[in-house]
């Protein structure tokens, strides 16, 4: 709007009060001074001044916003029963030879407990995101079944044990469809057993050293890359389901296993066998986990659900197997390192079955 459009409501609002003071009962009554109306009128061509100046340099005055990214997190938490889908299982074969004649051993036991994890997937207003997560297995202590192939019968003995289990990981997404989140990640895994106390061994030519009770465990550390996809969508109802897979095919990460062992034949002149010692990277073997879950909204603060987890590792190599025997003779002590090559096989699935608790902010 020009200012010469301004002077014309100017006279137009002259017109329109001149008008009503004439016709005006309460006016032609009472005759009403001009200066008012003026004063008004005067206003309204200032204002409409300012605002025609205005349009004609809107440049100036419009100010700029610069768009702000927008982070979101939404943390959950995941409280179950873990139990193993079978039975995990360590195991040795030595190869064309025997370890105190033992030519193969295998250790079985079933992991459970209750496991929890916090789990925060952040989201930003562009296509990437970041998942952040940690978990830490509450454990039940269970038996181990170890079982013996001996180069003349067999031979085995059961375990009271210990195990502790934990996991830490951080991956990078991408939004590649409304509902279609691809993962690119990294694990630390972390699995130990300490076998505490063996009991109930199988009549056989094994002689078992009580130091076995302070000296037999295993402890294994995976450094994971994964990648994986995962679905989440929000139905009509409010019900939000996720549902996604991660694994690698490979198992990079090492292992230390401990056991002592006497055998029989090692007893005369005070010579008997202490126990075996092995640890390796894995050469072979593969990382696989599936989630399901499903929520609903509890609160304006966040949702409930139910989630099944399924989690499975599976490590294979070969490497030299150590084992050490001693003669406990006082007078002249000595102890002799025996090399066998061996394979060495670690195993474990779980399941998870429980609950989930999310809040967003």
């Amino acid at each position: 709007m020009e200012p010469v459009v301004s002077l014309h409501l100017s006279l137009l609002f002259d017109r329109v009060f001149e008008r009503v003071s004439g016709w005006c009962p309460l006016i032609g009554v009472y005759p009403v001074k001009k200066y008012p109306m003026k004063l008004f009128q005067s206003l309204v061509t200032i204002i409409t001044i300012i605002i025609s100046s205005g349009q004609a340099f809107p440049q100036q005055l419009m100010p700029i916003y610069k768009p702000v990214p927008t982070i979101c997190a939404q943390p959950i938490v995941y409280v179950g029963y873990l139990s193993s889908n079978k039975p995990t299982c360590l195991s040795f074969d030595v190869a064309g030879g025997n370890v105190f004649g033992i030519q193969a051993l295998k250790q079985t036991l079933n992991t459970q407990g209750i496991w929890t994890e916090l789990f925060v997937p952040v989201k930003t207003s562009g296509l990437l995101g970041l998942d952040v997560g940690a978990g830490y297995l509450f454990p039940s202590n269970s038996d181990s079944e170890e079982r013996y192939n001996l180069a003349s019968g067999s031979a085995g003995r059961n375990w009271r044990t210990s195990s502790q289990l934990w996991n830490a990981q951080v991956a990078i997404t991408y939004d590649v469809y409304s509902s279609i989140i691809a993962v690119f990640g990294f694990r630390y895994q972390s699995f130990m057993i300490n076998f505490m106390e063996y009991k109930d061994p199988f009549p056989n030519s094994l002689v078992f050293n009580e130091l076995s009770l302070a000296g037999t465990n295993f402890s294994f550390g995976g450094y994971i890359p994964y990648l994986g996809a995962r679905i989440e969508r929000t139905l009509a109802n409010a019900y939000t389901i996720r549902a996604g897979a991660i694994g690698f095919p490979a198992l990079p990460g090492s292992f230390l296993y401990r056991e002592v062992v006497t055998d029989s034949s090692h007893l005369q002149d005070g010579w008997r066998g202490n126990g075996v010692k092995s640890s390796n990277e894995f050469m072979s073997g593969y990382f696989l986990e599936a989630l399901a879950e499903v929520a609903i909204p509890v609160s304006w603060w966040g949702q409930a659900g139910a989630f099944v987890k399924f989690s499975s590792v599976y490590g294979k190599t070969s490497m030299n197997l150590t084992n050490t025997v001693s003669r406990g003779v006082t007078s002249n002590p000595s102890t002799i390192y025996v090399h066998n090559d061996a394979g060495f096989t670690f195993d474990q699935s779980i399941l998870v079955v429980g609950g989930s608790l999310s809040v967003s902010f």
